[in-house]
């Protein structure tokens, strides 16, 4: 009896702890979603081809709404390089301060190769929104069939921030066999699927995002991650650290060591002429 007692109290801790964790995630999206602005200077670990880990620590002023606006300043690995991105103007094309070869200011397509090499993610994806909106695309997919998708991992501190420690573990990851339809390419099948993109070119030995014609059978992941550890500031209750795990271990982590949330911008800071960036 005394047994059945234990196992039930033990049941019950585990059953409550879980609940706090998914209050503490779903309070997370909703800071998440209503995040308009956002200052952050985060370091980045993502893996790339083969294996290796590659590391950048940026710092970036985003706007959200009414209009998306990206300024980007690199710490490291090329200290200086600048990135400015604002919808409707330049093209669509982002401006580019290399600070090196060719010395020149230039003007990218933000998914080319260039922009995009050795990065999971395009600066559309600065921020806390693209895998906000993947988390919350996870839960609301499994959260009436997975009773501990969302681990409670208790509190601490890290960072110089006070956080809880959450963990959303899926219970199906597997990779499945796609046929690219008309007009697809691996961007467009990571948005319909809320997948990876680099994932999906990594997996397949593509060369680039749009090495694929319709017709053509791909291997893609049934979900984002395998599992996604977070860990969340208390006070905005915004992720100051990401790990998202694949069948092969870390695929991507996210460090932030300064967060403001929604402050207050102005044309300056999204402008070429701003005396305080080398474009």
């Amino acid at each position: 009896m005394k047994k059945i007692v234990i196992l039930l109290l033990v049941l019950f801790t585990l059953n409550a702890q879980n609940q706090k964790a998914e209050q503490i995630f779903l309070k997370m999206l909703n800071s998440i979603e209503n995040t308009n602005s956002l200052k952050i200077t985060f370091e980045k670990i993502e893996r790339l081809e083969g294996g290796k880990m590659h590391k950048e620590k940026m710092s970036c002023k985003v706007q959200y709404s009414p209009k998306f606006k990206v300024y980007c300043y690199q710490h490291y690995p090329k200290k200086g390089a600048e990135v400015l991105y604002v919808a409707g103007q330049n093209n669509g094309k982002a401006l580019v301060n290399p600070n090196g070869f060719p010395y020149t200011n230039l003007n990218l397509d933000p998914h080319g190769s260039v922009l995009m090499d050795k990065q999971h993610h395009s600066i559309f994806e600065t921020g806390f929104k693209y895998l906000g909106n993947v988390l919350k695309y996870l839960y609301n997919k499994y959260k009436a069939t997975s009773k501990n998708l969302i681990v409670y991992l208790g509190e601490g501190q890290w960072n110089g921030f006070d956080v809880y420690k959450i963990k959303l573990v899926h219970p199906n990851f597997r990779y499945v066999y796609y046929t690219v339809k008309q007009g697809e390419d691996l961007i467009k099948i990571a948005r319909k699927k809320h997948l990876s993109e680099y994932m999906i070119m990594d997996i397949n030995n593509l060369d680039d995002f749009y090495d694929v014609k319709p017709g053509q059978k791909i291997k893609i992941p049934v979900d984002y991650a395998k599992a996604a550890l977070m860990y969340v500031d208390k006070k905005t209750y915004l992720p100051v650290r990401i790990v998202i795990l694949d069948d092969k271990g870390v695929f991507e982590e996210y460090k932030y060591s300064k967060v403001v949330k929604n402050p207050t911008f102005t044309a300056k800071d999204f402008s070429e002429d701003n005396s305080e960036y080398g474009f």
